[in-house]
């Protein structure tokens, strides 16, 4: 057995307590291995955990940020069709107004009494008219015709462009449609590209409203659909004003994806108003995408959440109780030192400094792998060193106490009842 450290002769001294310190540690391997590596995988499996949440929290701030929700204004009562668009214009309004909307689409839809033909004397052709025929205001030909699963070719006469349907109407300019193709033609509006619309508001008033024909498009499938095509703005003077929405779909914007339960709630109280609309109406969200993809990431951050202080506690109680009971190991070596003279602060100071140098070594170690997987693994890892710094402090901290307290109530005993303990 090692010499012990007695206060007489070679034996005393910093240095022969050191030399019996350092000898010590190297004649228990398992313990001091034991004590090295619980520290260095406290320090690492903690910052393994605060990685992961780190990048959940990451992961799940981008898919905030980048999916898209779109919401639509719906009829409440399916079964209630009407003829002319069933959103008033004040709802959209609303609906805009809320600073949650990136992008829209929109489609005023009016029912026409019907169309004829004006003759070059501004006379009315009797045998050139059409009854019935929905007037559509849009933004985009394209988007018109996805939406209804059809591919649609327009072609534009001279002045006019696709341009038509995105600017707003000035009352010095003159109003224009687009025709389908087999309308165009029925009307023989190769003669005359004037056509006069005829439209009844709810309240009975007639509006008869001459408009040039910019075009005619062709869309295969649906060869037989009275659509007539404007954008919004003109809609609105063609029917008096009195023009609704039959399509309303708003993409929101995703920088404010975390604030959605309160859009949602503003939306439902903007549609239940009673003048939102010709009937009833409710808003149907298309959130599926970011709700699957958001809500088990959620979860998992909450967990982790609940875990890593959990974790870091018992790792602390886990320090203090391996402090404690390798240091009881010790105690023929604390009886020893006793008989051979040395104090109870020497030899409390001798028996704590084997596990705590140990434990010293386990969590530079540690730290050092730590901070290393940090550096890999996040693009600012700064803000982790003072969290790693803390955590090493409190298992330090833990592993202290343990090893002074049992050092106490073990140098207190006879030193000859403490040479009886077996190995």
């Amino acid at each position: 057995m090692e010499k012990a450290v007695s206060d007489k002769g070679r034996g005393s001294g910093v240095g022969a307590m050191t030399r019996f310190i350092f000898r010590h540690i190297v004649r228990s391997p398992l313990k001091s291995l034991l004590t090295l590596l619980l520290a260095a995988a406290f320090m690492v499996g903690l910052m393994v955990l605060r990685v992961a949440a780190i990048r959940n929290e990451a992961e799940l701030e981008r898919l905030y940020q980048t999916i898209t929700v779109d919401m639509e204004i719906v009829r409440g009562n399916t079964a209630l069709v009407l003829d002319d668009g069933f959103i008033y214009q004040r709802t959209v309004d609303e609906i805009l107004e809320t600073g949650f909307v990136q992008n829209r689409y929109l489609e005023g839809m009016v029912q026409s009494d019907f169309v004829y033909r004006v003759l070059p004397d501004n006379s009315a052709s009797e045998e050139d008219i059409f009854v019935g025929g929905k007037l559509y205001g849009i933004e985009s030909t394209d988007e018109f015709f996805a939406n209804r699963g059809a591919a649609g070719t327009v072609t534009y006469f001279d002045g006019w462009d696709e341009s038509l349907f995105t600017r707003e109407w000035e009352e010095d300019e003159a109003l224009a449609v687009v025709l389908p193709q087999w309308l165009y033609e029925g009307l023989h509006m190769e003669e005359s590209n004037q056509l006069c619309v005829v439209v009844t508001s709810d309240m009975g008033v007639v509006y008869e409203t001459d408009v040039e024909v910019a075009g005619f498009y062709e869309s295969p499938g649906n060869e037989d659909k009275g659509w007539i095509l404007t954008s919004i703005s003109m809609l609105q003077e063609i029917s008096g004003n009195v023009m609704g929405y039959d399509r309303a779909i708003f993409t929101l914007d995703p920088a404010q994806n975390r604030q959605l339960p309160e859009f949602r709630e503003a939306a439902e109280a903007i549609v239940s108003d009673y003048s939102a609309g010709r009937q009833e109406l409710r808003v149907l969200f298309w959130d599926q995408e970011l709700t699957q993809a958001v809500e088990p990431l959620e979860q998992v951050i909450s967990f982790m959440e609940i875990l890593y202080p959990v974790t870091v506690a018992l790792s602390v109680l886990v320090s203090a109780g391996v402090a404690v009971l390798l240091t009881l190991t010790l105690a023929k070596e604390a009886a020893i030192l006793r008989v051979l003279g040395n104090g109870k602060a020497r030899c409390r100071t001798i028996l704590c400094l084997q596990t705590i140098l140990v434990c010293i070594l386990g969590l530079v170690l540690g730290t050092a792998i730590a901070w290393g997987y940090a550096a890999v693994s996040l693009p600012d890892p700064g803000a982790l060193l003072n969290e790693a710094l803390m955590r090493a402090g409190l298992y330090l901290a833990a592993s202290i106490i343990g090893s002074v307290v049992s050092c106490v109530l073990m140098t207190l005993g006879n030193p000859l009842e403490l040479l009886q303990v077996k190995e």
